[in-house]
């Protein structure tokens, strides 16, 4: 990791951040009072890194990721923090230049396909108007670009996919599509929610590895969200795992793997399957996430924690670097220095 400004805790990434985003904040406002999805995070991706964010439904990642591009929807808003994409401030950017900024600046390859892409269309005329909105060539002087963006994502015969509907590929060709249309216009950053949740795992695979070859060419920034796991330790170069809308653990992600410094974090890293164990009931957390819409007072973890203190309940933990890069929100593995794996229940009251 590169050296952290005096004052910052959070970790820079080894080249210049392509994004920079400080003590987010973005709330719904319901009819039942305020839902504070995301609460104070803060992240750095840099060019050519692949930051995971990791997290179970509900925890704030894909609401995280709309906040960057700015298309968090009513009753949603963005209530404090800072943005940056490319030395741009998102947040004061006038909707012409945030259009451009969409596409050019940040591309987003979303979970359904289906849904990211116009059944009445064509493919090529999807990606023709990705490539216009941005000063792009339309109409026949876009053939040649759309085919080659068709060709980088792994298309067979991209002449004759640009001509065919969605309706008429496979899953996994669609999210290739999608793919396409996000890195056409070759952002600095790319966004990836979810990107294999709906394919199955040969071409899960195969869509994983395109996107890491993608952004190793292109030296493209990529933020990836995900509840997978598995997902993380193949693509990832550092992760964030979000919980209750807030960032617990960051950490490179070997060093993370090896010794999560939270307790929510080393819940996630046990449920996974292995290969090695005997089959049986896999390791769950107890009880729920909490209501955003009124969150506890202290640590947001700890009704569920086995480490838990008094003082947990009590004092809000900050996000604190325990170890050369390696940030957690957790009070008792702060106050003893160990990993999560070395505590026991007496650590806890």
């Amino acid at each position: 990791m590169a050296r952290t400004p005096a004052g910052d805790p959070h970790p820079r990434p080894e080249r210049d951040p392509v994004l920079s985003v400080r003590d987010l904040n973005t709330w719904f406002h319901t009819p039942r009072g305020v839902v504070r999805a995301v609460a104070g995070v803060s992240f750095d991706v840099g060019a050519g890194e692949t930051l995971g964010l990791v997290g179970e439904s509900g925890s704030g990642k894909s609401v995280t990721a709309m906040s960057v591009l700015r298309l968090v929807a009513s009753p949603g808003r963005i209530e404090s923090g800072s943005i940056v994409l490319d030395g741009q401030d998102v947040l004061a950017l006038d909707p012409e230049r945030l259009r451009r900024m969409r596409g050019s600046g940040a591309g987003m390859v979303f979970q359904n396909p289906m849904t990211a892409l116009n059944p009445a269309f064509t493919v090529g005329w999807q990606l023709t108007e990705a490539l216009r909105a941005h000063g792009g060539p339309a109409g026949r002087a876009a053939h040649a670009p759309v085919e080659a963006a068709l060709a980088g994502v792994g298309m067979p015969d991209p002449a004759r996919q640009r001509a065919s509907h969605p309706h008429q590929m496979s899953g996994g060709m669609r999210q290739r599509v999608v793919i396409a249309m996000g890195m056409i216009n070759e952002p600095k950053l790319l966004i990836a929610d979810e990107p294999t949740t709906a394919l199955d795992v040969t071409i899960q695979a195969q869509v994983l590895k395109l996107m890491k070859r993608l952004t190793a060419e292109l030296g493209t920034a990529l933020l990836l969200i995900t509840h997978n796991m598995g997902v993380i330790a193949k693509m990832c170069d550092r992760v964030a795992v979000m919980y209750a809308g807030e960032i617990v653990e960051q950490a490179p992600v070997r060093a993370l793997f090896a010794a999560p410094r939270h307790p929510y974090t080393a819940g996630l890293l046990r449920s996974i399957p292995r290969a090695d164990q005997a089959r049986g009931t896999l390791p769950t957390l107890p009880g729920f996430p909490p209501d955003l819409a009124d969150p506890p007072a202290g640590c947001r973890f700890a009704p569920r924690c086995a480490f838990a203190r008094d003082s947990c309940r009590r004092t809000h933990p900050e996000l604190t670097e325990v170890s050369g890069g390696h940030l957690s929100r957790c009070l008792v593995t702060q106050e003893t220095g160990r990993p999560v794996a070395e505590l026991t229940a007496a650590e806890g009251v």
